[in-house]
């Protein structure tokens, strides 16, 4: 098929949009594959029969969604989809429905015990390393609120990565975050980061042991503890600020 035929009139009806239906359409048949190089801007307009605006306007919305890379000078390729693009949309579309960090929790809830057990049952050799320089990183940064927040953050991703499920990882990822960065009240609550870190303990020593059951039941027994942190002290979703961190 040439590309006369690939990038077809597409007329004057909602434009941008079928521009971007139409190339997202390509990949998902396989017709576009990652690393192929679409027309010139100039082409491409001409073939789609919409005006260069449009078709830089799609683009750029393509770019944002992650399946395509523009790089000036050099043209525009398909790009391999990355799970941080969709994790973050997923957390902006959280924001914008105003999600509450107790709704956010009991998803964690619904889903992290779960990938515990998972991740207990497939880890292996260099995947428990891994998981034990995050769970390093996380009890020695306990004086450094930031740095906690990331280690935080990377030790349970990781999880949700051993636990080989491609859908739920950028789930935890998105649904995390924002507890974990709004939980930074350092002082609230003597003890508050000693308590959660002997939780991420206990759900790392059962992932080593390779017993789903225990990797199950340390972690719902940490995220109830995050979800009353966050009730009883009535957090909101708020940015990450630099105090210190519980997830």
């Amino acid at each position: 098929m040439t590309g006369d035929e690939l990038f077809e009139n597409l007329g004057r009806v909602r434009a941008t949009d079928s521009v971007v239906a139409r190339i997202q359409e390509l990949v998902l048949e396989n017709r576009l594959r990652v690393g192929d190089t679409l027309p010139s801007e100039r082409d491409l307009a001409a073939q789609f029969n919409v005006s260069r605006n449009v078709l830089r306007e799609a683009l750029g919305v393509l770019a944002e969604k992650g399946l395509i890379t523009i790089r000036p000078g050099k043209g525009t390729t398909i790009a391999e989809p990355s799970p941080h693009t969709m994790r973050d949309s997923l957390g902006l579309l959280l924001r914008l429905r105003h999600v509450s960090l107790g709704e956010l929790c009991d998803a964690r809830l619904l889903i992290e015990p779960e990938l515990a057990a998972r991740a207990a049952e497939r880890a292996v050799g260099a995947d428990l390393a891994l998981l034990g320089d995050w769970f390093r990183r996380l009890v020695s940064s306990a004086d450094e609120p930031a740095a906690h927040v990331a280690a935080d953050l990377g030790f349970h991703g990781e999880i949700a990565s051993l636990a080989q499920h491609a859908v739920f990882s950028i789930i935890v990822e998105a649904v995390h975050e924002p507890v974990a960065s709004s939980m930074t009240f350092g002082t609230l609550i003597p003890r508050a980061i000693d308590h959660s870190d002997e939780q991420h303990e206990a759900i790392f020593d059962a992932i080593v042991a390779g017993n789903p059951s225990r990797a199950r039941a340390a972690m719902t027994t940490h995220l109830e503890y995050v979800s009353g942190y966050v009730r009883n002290n009535h957090l909101a979703l708020v940015p990450m600020r630099r105090r210190g961190s519980r997830g």
